[in-house]
């Protein structure tokens, strides 16, 4: 499930993805563009937003490179931070971990790597969005860590 968009629905794209986060609060949407051949989108949601204290972070990066299709996905960074009780899930590709996710049920910053598959932005901010107005905790149960780099 390799994403690729092509170049002229780029725009249109962060302007839904937009639309279906700021319902949850402020959306900050920061497109640096293209540079040599990479360009990197990032969405950070302040829940609930509209001046009230931050009950929750959503916070979404993906980075793309040029091809001759359009901009493929080759990075990404999904993350949601509840601040009570704390907590945060996240679903990463990069390198050298390749797909992989954290967990950490009580908010401190955790080193560990657990075994994932390939995620797309608005399908994880559905079930982040799911815990947030269930007002669920953070759960880290059922995680394989991983022992070392995997690559993708």
């Amino acid at each position: 499930m390799s994403l690729l968009i092509p170049f002229g629905a780029f725009t249109q794209q962060c302007e839904e993805i937009e639309k279906q986060l700021e319902i949850y609060g402020h959306v900050e949407v920061n497109d640096l563009g293209s540079s040599k051949g990479v360009r990197r989108v990032s969405f950070l949601v302040d829940a609930p937003g509209q001046g009230a204290p931050t009950v929750a972070t959503f916070e979404y990066v993906e980075q793309f490179r040029r091809v001759r299709e359009g901009w493929h996905r080759d990075q990404y960074y999904f993350d949601y931070r509840p601040q009570q009780p704390p907590g945060r899930k996240a679903h990463h590709l990069h390198d050298p971990w390749g797909f992989h996710q954290h967990c950490s049920d009580d908010g401190r910053p955790r080193s560990e790597h657990y075994r994932d598959i390939e995620r797309l932005l608005q399908a994880t901010h559905e079930a982040f969005a799911s815990l947030y107005v269930r007002d669920q905790p953070v759960e880290c149960i059922n995680l394989t860590r991983l022992k070392a780099s995997r690559g993708r």
